[in-house]
């Protein structure tokens, strides 16, 4: 016969914190009416988690009460390959789960028509708080998902009112400019001009760049035109955009790619042209990836502070701050 284990209620992490259970409750259902401390409040999530306390949250549902539940909405598959992408995903639930929160991830749904049942299934389920990972949801809708069902959206990169924007120009303009101070002259780019590099590549070389200028070599989307593998996609297209590159314009002696795997292939594709990368050629790529740091010859890139990110998504998502915000990335050099 199974032995009954007795539920952790409310009470017995009070006693185990010293505190009252009304305490305990403000707490943990994250009321605004709490003026515990800082200390309090970890102490006592800390402790319900270590006895395993479980909260009644059919009676929250249904009492519409606090239910303590975040989603991550993510966006475009090959967004979510990106390790930055991964490694924010990860802090996100970290950081949720020590605030308390339970944590659920959803991917957009490539049908359109069926994007709008997932918000829907999401905050039939207790979902109170939503974070967007990319452009996921028409926006306008969005709004009036906020305010119709008090949930508070916030987003990366998304596109919405209140959304986290990390400045691509800056860094871009930083790469460039260190390819200038090492006495580069012929400086060019293999990007994909819809995505925001041309403004970049506008204002360092002082005039107008599109997808038909000399210094572009420019592809296709992949991850919207393609499945697969997004990686080795992007490492072959950078093998041969580069050697289209070369043949056009040999005296090249800096690259900059449109992220760090085009800029693998890129490297591959110059040493097979007997160029050494960092000497003869400077190269940069972009998302600063491991492959990228631990490569055997000099890869620069430009790496997303996602810490910062992190800590602005949730200082929005709790409602401290709400709007657009910019955050600067961080440029890695090598030579």
């Amino acid at each position: 016969m199974l032995k009954q284990v007795k539920r952790v209620t409310i009470r017995d992490v009070a006693k185990s914190c010293g505190v009252s259970a009304a305490t305990v409750s403000q707490i943990l259902n994250r009321r605004e009416s709490n003026y515990s401390s800082q200390a309090t409040r970890a102490l006592v999530r800390r402790r319900a988690k270590e006895m395993g306390y479980q909260p009644n949250f059919g009676y929250r549902l249904m009492h519409g009460l606090p239910t303590c539940m975040a989603a991550i909405v993510l966006g475009a598959p090959a967004t979510i390959r990106d390790e930055y992408i991964q490694e924010l995903e990860r802090l996100l639930c970290t950081r949720l789960s020590d605030m308390g929160y339970a944590v659920c991830i959803a991917p957009k749904p490539q049908d359109r028509e069926a994007r709008p049942a997932v918000l829907d299934n999401l905050i039939q389920r207790g979902v109170e708080q939503l974070i967007l990972i990319g452009p996921v949801f028409d926006n306008r809708k969005l709004a009036e998902l906020a305010r119709e069902r008090q949930v508070t959206i916030t987003g990366y990169e998304s596109g919405y009112e209140n959304d986290i924007h990390v400045d691509v120009e800056s860094g871009m303009l930083q790469l460039l400019e260190h390819f200038r101070r090492r006495g580069r002259s012929c400086i060019r780019a293999v990007i994909e001009p819809e995505i925001c590099r041309c403004s970049a590549l506008s204002r360092f070389f002082g005039r107008k760049i599109d997808a038909e200028s000399p210094e572009v070599t420019a592809f296709r989307t992949l991850h919207r035109a393609e499945e697969g593998n997004y990686v080795q996609q992007a490492f072959d297209t950078g093998y041969r955009k580069t050697a289209e590159l070369l043949a056009r314009t040999p005296e090249t002696d800096a690259i900059f790619y449109h992220s760090d795997y085009f800029a693998l292939g890129g490297a591959k594709c110059l040493l097979d042209h007997g160029r050494v990368v960092g000497r003869d050629v400077l190269i940069s790529g972009f998302n600063e990836t491991r492959a990228v740091s631990t490569y055997p010859f000099p890869i620069s890139s430009v790496s997303h502070d996602v810490p910062r990110i992190a800590d602005r998504l949730l200082a929005s998502f709790r409602e401290e701050s709400s709007g657009k915000f910019v955050i600067a990335p961080q440029v890695i050099l090598r030579d």
